[in-house]
């Protein structure tokens, strides 16, 4: 075989890789870009089936927002007791509205055609929010013991109110205090911490989005 023949043989092999590498490369490309969409579908899928939530708990706390107004508007200062404790109830469900609406308007925000790292960055946020919110929401659990409290009681049932009652309240406080202290992320390896957060869509969801978001990563790292 001659230098020439040898020539061409070499260069059509160099085109054959090429071509092979090129093809490689379409169908890496395809094969990812096939994968992300479906991940962000998952998410999207999720993440909707949050704001419905968050939207229709909004309207169930505006409309218990108004009864419980109607109530202490109504009981005003014949039994301070009821009203305290109902008015504290009060500000802690516009405290969730408020923070409902605000999760709200995060999701919608989010990009999916967005760098991985800027969307999870945003899913990290609003997975702080709610360990923040759900931490301070178990704070309004002492109240839910003190509204039947009255004056008259304690006058002619002062041993079942202070036997009873006191210590039922004082361990609804201590609860909601321990709750507040140890439902922080760093605790999310407790069996606990993780079934009280996982119960319900508002962490699950958004842990199932970092999860997809991070599938998509590990792929693409261990195609590239």
């Amino acid at each position: 075989m001659e230098q020439t023949d040898l020539q061409q043989l070499w260069q059509s092999i160099d085109r054959h890789l090429l071509e092979a590498r090129v093809l490689n490369l379409q169908s890496w490309a395809l094969n990812f870009r096939s994968f992300e969409m479906l991940q962000h579908q998952k998410m999207k899928k999720g993440l909707y089936r949050l704001i419905l939530f968050k939207s229709f708990a909004v309207i169930l706390g505006i409309c218990w927002v108004a009864f419980l107004g109607l109530l202490v508007w109504s009981v005003g200062t014949a039994n301070l007791f009821f009203s305290c404790s109902v008015m504290m109830i009060l500000l802690f469900t516009v405290y969730a509205i408020y923070i409902y609406l605000r999760h709200i308007r995060m999701i919608t925000t989010i990009r999916y055609d967005a760098p991985v790292a800027d969307v999870q960055e945003k899913i990290a946020i609003l997975q702080a929010s709610t360990f923040r919110a759900t931490r301070v929401l178990w704070l309004q659990m002492p109240f839910y013991s003190t509204w039947c409290w009255n004056s008259k009681w304690i006058k002619e049932g002062p041993y079942g109110f202070w036997l009873i009652a006191v210590p039922i309240a004082l361990f609804f406080l201590w609860l909601s205090i321990y709750l507040y202290r140890n439902l922080i992320p760093g605790n999310m390896h407790k069996k606990w911490v993780n079934l009280l957060m996982m119960v319900g869509p508002e962490y699950k969801k958004l842990a199932e989005a970092s999860g997809y978001l991070e599938e998509i990563r590990s792929y693409r790292d261990d195609l590239g």
